[in-house]
């Protein structure tokens, strides 16, 4: 049944759909959350630090990058991290620097 401004309730927004921003989980992380990320204690995580197991802040921050510390545990773990299309051709550009163009060849 239509409402007063001519809208049937399906029809409405759903603000329910609004994402809650506590499931959210941030790609930057405090030192408290980048710690409590890895199951660790504050100074648990600043002894990681100190050993190399996983780098500091980003520069000019007091924030964690989420997928550098999963890259720094791949590693550490012996993973290989998974390629992109764009590190792959990377990559091929990188091998085929300074070769002659084979559109001449032709």
């Amino acid at each position: 049944m239509p409402t007063k401004s001519g809208q049937h309730a399906s029809q409405r927004a759903d603000v329910s759909s609004t994402p809650d921003e506590s499931l959210i989980l941030p790609r930057l992380l405090t030192r408290p959350q980048a710690a409590a990320y890895l199951a660790l204690t504050v100074a648990a995580f600043d002894d990681w630090i100190r050993r190399g197991l996983i780098q500091g802040p980003l520069p000019g921050t007091h924030r964690w990058d989420r997928k550098a510390i999963d890259a720094a545990l791949d590693r550490a773990s012996g993973l290989t991290p998974i390629t992109t299309n764009e590190s792959d051709y990377a990559a091929w550009k990188e091998a085929h620097a300074g070769s002659p163009a084979r559109d001449s060849q032709s």
